[in-house]
């Protein structure tokens, strides 16, 4: 399972990593909220990981709100960001191409 994983990384830095990135120099809206997706997908996994290996090894027990926190993250907030992305490129392509 991990194969197809690596193999679209290998392909994304490859071919599209230096257009991410000028455009991301070029301050695109949709290039920003890609990399905010990305920051708050690693944040949301290290703060999963970490409740889990917590509550496991020393069973610690965690407030409602911090779970909360954490599935608000991964089930609500990673989709609308890439759902803004998706709009923000297809209104620049809208004003680049005029249609």
């Amino acid at each position: 399972i991990l194969l197809p994983i690596v193999w679209m990384l290998v392909h994304f830095i490859r071919n599209h990593a230096g257009t991410f990135f000028r455009e991301l120099r070029n301050k695109e809206g949709h290039a920003i909220t890609i990399l905010v997706f990305f920051v708050v997908m690693v944040v949301s996994k290290c703060i999963d990981r970490s409740l889990n290996v917590l509550t496991e090894l020393y069973g610690m027990h965690f407030t409602d709100s911090l779970v909360a926190l954490q599935l608000a993250q991964e089930e609500c907030l990673l989709p609308i960001l890439i759902i803004i992305a998706s709009w923000q490129y297809m209104q620049r392509r809208k004003w680049l191409t005029g249609f």
